[in-house]
């Protein structure tokens, strides 16, 4: 019976908190026990991390906006050139018709000419007629 008493006291004593595991874990425990120095170093590269992606984000927005500029302008380009493109046309349609009025202007300077000297001849034609009409009339 001692011996069973003795191996009482001996499980009883060993049983304490002070004799038992301190850190034990369970199965589904999430706690992660780290030295302090190794602690600090991951916190650093979490926060290291965290500003990575802050700044990725905000790189990927920039370039996002400048994406967008770019097809602005390229549609402002674009309008441009069609302006350009228009005015082209339009100075070429312009040349034409100046062109096409010089001709008329020549033609018909040309038959103004016609009519002047036709004119003018039949005026002195005229003019011999009458003469030598009031020359007959009057020597008859």
């Amino acid at each position: 019976m001692v011996k069973r008493l003795i191996l009482l006291v001996i499980l009883l004593t060993l049983s304490l908190p002070s004799f038992s595991q301190t850190v034990t874990q369970s199965k589904d425990s999430q706690v992660v026990v780290l030295p302090v120095k190794v602690a600090r170093e991951v916190v650093k590269d979490l926060m290291r991390g965290d500003s990575a992606i802050a700044q990725l984000s905000l790189a990927n927005i920039q370039i996002s906006q400048l994406e967008l500029k770019v097809v602005y302008q390229d549609s402002v380009i674009q309008k441009l050139k069609s302006k350009e493109d228009n005015y082209i046309t339009l100075i070429d349609s312009e040349k034409r018709k100046n062109e096409i009025l010089n001709d008329e202007i020549k033609t018909t300077q040309k038959e103004l000419r016609k009519v002047k000297t036709k004119k003018t001849f039949s005026q002195i034609i005229s003019g011999a007629i009458i003469l030598t009409l009031s020359y007959l009339y009057i020597t008859k």
